[in-house]
């Protein structure tokens, strides 16, 4: 009798059970050894101006002032140890940041495939073997006229000269055009300090709300390029629009009110690419910009104390994420990605203890539209079904980061997205009450943080098994200027749009970075 082979995702999960333990146990053989070698061999030299100490190093009843007599002779004779020539301790200030700062970076990229299926007829092209043999630039200009006005703009190029190579393998033309070449401004704005408790913010730019690195539930106002899920993180894929950002400091709190004329929703990957979802091209219902209907709004009030940060936050705009809607005509139904306006009211908190970072994020959604699903009847016709009406969802999400082991960073981060309306119509699309996705995040440094790996395991479903990737990662800082770094992915496929042709997509990917 043969035995059935195991979840895919389960021995994944194993891979890191077995990651954190073999972590637990070096730290704890570390800590162990450097117990020791404080009880017996190894000198301390201790500062008497170190601010790293411990607050009970000396123990609960020790006072080290009892033991010390401060008229014994001991500043007088050592004076020298303590002197402090505050002239060229302020000689050696640094000096203050440049009217004109100029950064950027070059970098040379390769991505290969290795367990792509080759398809059995067009239009789907082969992604199979080498996938990318990209180079990208990127550069950035901040110009300070005095301490109340800064201009920041910075600008991306990128070729993939796979094309070149790979001529033959019948690339769709919206797959070349997304990733082929491009070239484009990113951040454009102009910062204005109005008053000492007034700031303003206008052009294309990036803002941030909520507190999970993994995981979106309130960052609701900027786009991701999700064309390729699970290369990089979210910090890295949020796309800049034009908004106006109006920053008002009261005590300890701050209040923020920002407008959004512009209109860009995710990259998503296109017709043709392996993260696809659908047979055919998909048109778009394209929401237009610079409108006073299609005028985007939020407002955040956020406070920190002591080991509390606090945020809430209130927005209306159109989603970023599509729907599939459909279109009746005389040729038949005619699917479509949509847009429709969203409101969302929701919370974010920290709160540290210890090594530990405590995360949690709610947020209510109104106004939410489900994507269509598709059928196949007795004779062979697709057949599409549209939930109507309007829908309304709470987002919640919990997580923690522990940062006790040396040189070494956990966290984890589980969300639930509840639907609170859901009807017939809307089950039977296929729409479940529950989506949750988990996020495991493992890094540790090495010789003297100079090499980074990492472990990111991102998956949907209550148990995790509903699709979702296993990414390892490795980041060496060569020199100041050069990094290294390369891994491999592996994708589970699942029921998320982006899931859904991802089982055989495995990557090893590669690049150098020159930072100037």
């Amino acid at each position: 009798m043969s035995m059935s082979k195991p979840p895919k995702c389960m021995g994944w999960l194993l891979i890191l059970a077995v990651g954190f333990l073999m972590c637990a146990v070096h730290s704890a053989t570390s800590g162990a050894a450097s117990a020791e070698s404080f009880a017996t061999n190894d000198p301390i030299r201790i500062s008497i101006f170190s601010d790293e100490l411990d607050d009970d190093f000396f123990g609960d009843d020790s006072d080290p002032s009892k033991d010390m007599d401060l008229d014994d002779g001991f500043f007088e004779e050592n004076s020298d140890l303590i002197d402090i020539d505050l002239s060229s301790t302020l000689a050696e200030t640094p000096a203050s940041e440049p009217a004109f700062h100029t950064k950027g970076s070059i970098k040379a990229g390769v991505t290969g495939n290795f367990s792509h299926t080759s398809p059995e007829q067009p239009p789907f092209p082969d992604h199979q073997g080498l996938s990318s043999l990209s180079t990208e630039a990127d550069l950035e200009f901040k110009k300070r006229f005095d301490s109340r006005f800064d201009i920041v703009v910075s600008g991306t190029a990128r070729y993939d000269t796979i094309f070149d190579i790979r001529d033959h393998n019948g690339f769709t033309r919206a797959y070349e055009s997304e990733f082929r070449r491009e070239a484009r401004i990113e951040k454009a704005f102009a910062w204005f300090q109005v008053s000492d408790s007034l700031d303003l913010k206008l052009g294309r730019q990036i803002v941030v709300w909520g507190k999970s690195d993994n995981i979106r539930v309130t960052d609701v106002l900027n786009p991701l390029n999700m064309t390729l899920p699970g290369l990089t993180d979210i910090k890295d894929l949020r796309e800049p629009v034009f908004m106006s950002r109006l920053d008002y400091y009261y005590r300890d709190w701050t209040i923020s009110a920002v407008l959004l004329p512009e209109n860009m929703p995710n990259q998503l990957p296109p017709f043709g690419s392996e993260f696809y979802a659908f047979p055919s091209a998909l048109q778009e219902n394209e929401v237009s910009s610079w409108a006073m209907d299609t005028l985007g709004a939020g407002v955040s009030l956020s406070r920190t104390v002591g080991a509390i940060d606090f945020a809430s936050y209130l927005a209306s705009l159109y989603d970023r994420q599509p729907f599939i809607n459909i279109h009746d005509s005389a040729g038949g139904q005619v699917p479509y990605f949509d847009y429709i306006r969203v409101q969302m009211i929701g919370t974010a908190m920290n709160l540290v203890k210890g090594n530990v970072l405590y995360k949690s994020e709610i947020a209510y959604f109104n106004g939410i539209q489900l994507s269509a699903s598709s059928v196949t009847d007795t004779s062979g016709r697709v057949i599409w079904k549209q939930p109507h009406g309007s829908y309304s969802r709470v987002d919640l999400l919990i997580g923690l980061e522990y940062s006790g082991f040396k040189n070494t960073d956990l966290s984890y981060e589980v969300c639930d997205r509840h639907y609170l309306d859901l009807d017939h119509a809307a089950r039977a699309c296929g729409i479940n009450n529950h989506t949750v996705q988990h996020a495991l995040r493992f890094s540790r440094h090495f010789i003297n943080e100079t090499l980074e790996l990492s472990l990111l395991a991102s998956f949907y479903g209550k148990m995790a098994d509903d699709g979702g990737f296993l990414r390892l990662k490795a980041e060496y800082d060569w020199s100041d200027s050069i990094q290294v770094d390369g891994g491999v992915i592996f994708y589970e496929s699942g029921s998320q749009p982006l899931l859904r042709q991802a089982g055989d997509n495995d990557k090893l990917f590669f690049s150098l970075t020159y930072s100037f």
